[in-house]
């Protein structure tokens, strides 16, 4: 999807899922539920970055540390060779402090 259409998506979303705009609480409970999930997914899907990392890995790939000294600009070969060596980095360092 295009940016626009992305952004368009995204506001009737926000608007149907308001939280503001139901009365009865589990109704209410419902749409903020659904509310922060559409959030969360315009953030990853608008910052061509992280659409390119969730492309690859998944909501796995979000949760790993250490992307953010990533470059902006990478291709996905890039990236997933940055999230190998983040991979290998993490496993070595939590061997280092819980030695067996």
């Amino acid at each position: 999807a295009s940016s626009e259409e992305l952004k368009a998506a995204y506001r009737r979303l926000c608007m149907l899922y308001h939280p503001d705009k139901h009365r009865d609480p589990e109704l209410k409970l419902q749409a903020e539920r659904l509310f922060n999930l559409v959030h969360q997914a315009y953030e990853v899907l608008s910052d061509p970055q992280t659409r390119a990392i969730y492309d690859i890995y998944g909501k796995r790939g979000l949760e790993m540390e250490g992307w953010e000294v990533v470059e902006r600009r990478r291709t996905p070969a890039e990236i997933r060779e940055e999230f190998e060596r983040l991979q290998r980095e993490r496993e070595e360092r939590q061997q280092r402090t819980n030695p067996k």
